[in-house]
């Protein structure tokens, strides 16, 4: 999420940056698991206009998320299409960070996919 916020951001390096992260992870014969962002710009301190690039962003790295994830075998969790996930009340004081409601939502479609999984 503090990548997309970069005014600097670009899809190219998140998706090497991911890629790498990603390669590394699965090197350890980990299961490894990874999610996309939940559409919350709605709710993050923008300014109004800064809204829909915020969106947009968001998307734009979930997109690559779901891609990097495909490629390297990872389970990827789609938290943008977690009913509820853009809760306000899932999200600490700025908005962009789940609080303790968040992270058990977390836990739990994490949980639910390695079932799925298994």
């Amino acid at each position: 999420m503090n990548d997309i916020r970069d005014p600097a951001f670009r899809g190219e390096h998140f998706a090497a940056g991911l890629g790498v992260l990603l390669d590394g992870l699965a090197a350890t014969g980990a299961t490894v698991l990874t999610c996309t962002l939940p559409d919350i710009a709605a709710i993050m301190a923008l300014p109004a206009d800064l809204v829909e690039v915020a969106r947009l962003r968001i998307r734009q790295a979930s997109d690559i998320i779901r891609e990097q994830a495909a490629r390297r075998g990872a389970l990827c969790l789609d938290a943008w299409a977690i009913p509820g996930a853009a809760d306000p009340g899932l999200f600490g004081p700025d908005r962009i960070h789940p609080n303790g409601r968040g992270h058990q939502l977390m836990a739990d479609a994490f949980a639910a996919l390695l079932l799925d999984a298994a």
